[in-house]
């Protein structure tokens, strides 16, 4: 059965053709049923990594445990015998058996299987914690593969764009309008684009690789190429975001659970010092007459070496205040972090607004203007070159910071405990164009 779950993750991930973006619309068209999406990728990893497999078994063994803490230690059945009566054909050989029953202090047990309960707790928190750390992982591992397939798309607009510019310049030193130096700076650009390409290939096998880790397959396993990001959204307001942070993020109600088992802990180190209880039934073969044989009775033990029993419950509070104050480290920390966070993402997503609206657009003016003084004979070839730049530079940093929005976006999600990126998202809205 895991093998063909196995199958059902490989058949969303993989692709038959080669990973790169065609720069055919067309072919984009017909493949889009083969992209992998930030869910897709979310939901495979979840579902494969040894990692939270591990974290996960654990758990298990910490709720396991639970059904034997707090319980009575075994009873304990004892047997002798006289072997001097061994052989008495008169008495017999006289022996002795006896069942006894520890009982420790009233309420040890019940705090034991509070402790037990804790951990169980803490053991869960501590999934749910690398759960939501390791979708944080996957969907910044997303948003860097969806950088490097479109800088690689960009690069090859942009070799086309400058060839073309080649041929112009190509034209004009033909008819003596220019110098050949416009031709062999046309030439130096495609090798430097060609260079960056080089550059993305590398980052593209990078990323690669680090997906492939995630879903625990081979480096090189191939991966389809990327859906487009999914568009932003306004974000909650601070005090909604800190309020379900402290509410319901895994880590600190993680060190909530490990301060509720070290406060349990004190109560059972008090008791520890506190007598425990022996009740015991026998039958003692010796005795003579017969009426004396049969023997009760109760045992108590007395904690008179007071030293050891205060070292337990002084350690025990210095792990309850250490618990404590490692708590409310986490809550500060995780307040300043996800304030910060939340500013990034704001950030991003302005500068991706100001390079759809205002940046992208004056850069395709500015190249066209370009281009066409150049071609009228008014302009200069070098100005056209650097007007490429620009608009090459522009275009790849819009990619960059939608990549990083969502990285950011994916950064805040954790840090709020999992509240703005749901794992089951709308797949049309998973596929609009940003």
């Amino acid at each position: 059965m895991r093998f063909f779950n196995k199958l059902s993750i490989v058949g969303v991930l993989l692709l038959a053709a080669s990973p790169a973006i065609s720069a055919n619309p067309s072919d984009q068209k017909s493949s889009a049923s083969m992209r992998l999406d930030p869910v897709a990728l979310v939901a495979a990893v979840v579902k494969v990594n040894p990692g939270l497999t591990a974290s996960d078994s654990l758990a298990r063994a910490a709720k396991a445990k639970v059904g034997s803490a707090g319980s009575l230690p075994d009873p304990v059945l004892m047997w002798g015998i006289a072997p001097n009566t061994v052989g008495e054909q008169e008495i017999g050989a006289r022996q002795q058996i006896q069942i006894s029953q520890r009982f420790p202090w009233p309420g040890t047990l019940n705090l034991e299987n509070r402790v037990a309960h804790s951990k169980a707790e803490v053991a869960d928190l501590d999934y749910a914690d690398m759960r939501l750390r390791l979708v944080e992982t996957a969907r910044s591992t997303y948003a860097a593969w969806f950088y490097v397939h479109r800088a690689l798309d960009i690069n090859t607009q942009e070799r086309t764009i400058v060839k073309r510019l080649r041929e112009v310049a190509e034209a004009k030193y033909a008819s003596g309008d220019t110098p050949e130096q416009d031709v062999l700076s046309a030439e130096v650009e495609l090798a430097r684009i060609e260079d960056e390409n080089l550059q993305l290939e590398s980052r593209r096998s990078q990323v690669q690789a680090k997906i492939n880790a995630l879903l625990n397959r081979a480096p090189t396993a191939p991966v389809a190429p990327p859906a487009p990001l999914p568009p932003s959204n306004p974000l909650p307001l601070e005090t909604v975001l800190e309020a379900g942070a402290l509410a319901r993020h895994p880590a600190l109600q993680s060190l909530e659970a490990r301060l509720k088992e070290a406060s349990d802990r004190i109560g059972v180190a008090r008791k520890s010092g506190y007598p425990s209880f022996n009740v015991f039934a026998g039958y003692n073969g010796a005795m003579d007459p017969a009426s004396k044989r049969l023997v009760i009775g109760v045992g108590i033990s007395i904690p008179l070496y007071r030293g050891k029993y205060d070292s337990d419950v002084t350690a025990a509070s210095n792990l309850r205040d250490a618990a404590a104050a490692s708590l409310q480290d986490a809550r500060s920390e995780l307040m300043a972090k996800l304030i910060s966070v939340r500013a990034s993402v704001e950030q991003a997503a302005s500068s991706v607004a100001l390079y759809k609206t205002r940046i992208i657009p004056l850069a395709v003016q500015n190249m066209a203007a370009a281009e066409s003084d150049y071609r009228s004979g008014s302009g200069d070839f070098t100005k056209l070159i650097e007007a490429e730049k620009s608009h090459l530079l522009a275009r790849l940093n819009l990619a960059r910071n939608q990549a990083d929005y969502f990285t950011r976006l994916a950064e805040l999600d954790y840090q709020s405990g999992g509240a703005l990126l749901p794992m089951a998202a709308n797949k049309e809205n998973l596929h609009e164009q940003p």
